[in-house]
């Protein structure tokens, strides 16, 4: 089964756990989330995935930071009808900070992949950078 983190997910069901949960995120004009910047722990199953997904403009500069105590596969990515196209890529990997820059409006997916028998828990963060 694969699991993909939807950040109105979180906003409408898990945020009302957090104290002042509505200063953690960013919106855009159109009320959309646009970013996450607080860091979230999560756990990825044996032999699958999960995903924070974002909507974003093109020009649009997000910072992302994550640490897991066992390796996974990474990616940051988005789909058109021309294929899947990465932005970034990464084997067997347990900490990785960084920045993209998107060039076409899109969802943009922050993927991270379990290939191990037993689950891992994954503590991440995006945010938006400076334009």
């Amino acid at each position: 089964m694969r699991h993909t983190i939807s950040l109105a997910f979180l906003l409408a069901f898990m945020a009302p756990q957090w104290a002042g949960a509505e200063d953690d995120f960013f919106w855009n004009e159109n009320d959309a989330i646009i970013a996450y910047r607080k860091g979230m722990t999560v756990r990825v199953p044996p032999h699958d995935f999960v995903e924070a997904c974002l909507t974003l403009g093109p020009g649009s500069h997000r910072r992302y930071a994550f640490a897991t105590p066992e390796p996974l596969d990474f990616n940051v990515h988005y789909h058109d009808p021309a294929g899947i196209f990465y932005l970034t890529e990464a084997k067997d990997v347990q900490n990785e900070a960084g920045l993209i820059t998107t060039k076409h409006a899109n969802v943009y997916c922050w993927m991270w992949e379990n290939k191990e028998p037993a689950r891992v828990e994954l503590t991440f963060r995006i945010w938006a950078a400076l334009e």
